[in-house]
């Protein structure tokens, strides 16, 4: 019936995507498409303007193709990775975990996934109570810096 796509619950990833990764998703979409799919707004479909534009149901069977490939960039940013391992890096890893040469660590370890040595991550910012800030004027008195 029809050639519509059927859309499910992991239908849910393309959002995730686009509504924190769209980065990574432009990329991919850039690289294996030449196009980048954003989805049809109501007041665009509401008045019949941009109905030429990709199906969120059609955008998720392009994405799914883009997902079965491990080295995108969308997988990546779905799996919490920092950056991208080259295969043999990956297979380096997994043999080492498979030979139990993984110490001090879990099993399960791969610097990838390490967000805490990411240096592009965004450094959060705290917020400077007044005894901070009086110690700091004191610090400044005291050494002349």
């Amino acid at each position: 019936m029809g050639g519509a796509v059927r859309v499910g619950p992991k239908s849910a990833f393309l959002l995730v995507l686009y509504q924190n990764h769209r980065h990574a998703l432009t990329v991919d979409w850039l690289a294996a498409f030449g196009l980048v799919w954003q989805p049809l707004r109501w007041d665009e479909w509401a008045h019949g303007k941009n109905r030429c534009a990709i199906s969120f149901g059609g955008a998720w069977e392009a994405t799914r193709q883009i997902l079965m490939d491990h080295s995108s960039h969308s997988w990546t940013a779905l799996t919490g990775a920092w950056y991208i391992p080259t295969g043999a890096e990956a297979v380096f890893w997994d043999q080492a975990a498979a030979e139990k040469r993984i110490k001090g660590r879990p099993v399960s370890y791969r610097p990838w996934l390490e967000t805490r040595l990411d240096p592009f991550a965004r450094v959060k910012s705290m917020k400077v109570s007044a005894e901070t800030l009086q110690a700091r004027e004191r610090l400044h008195e005291v050494f002349n810096f």
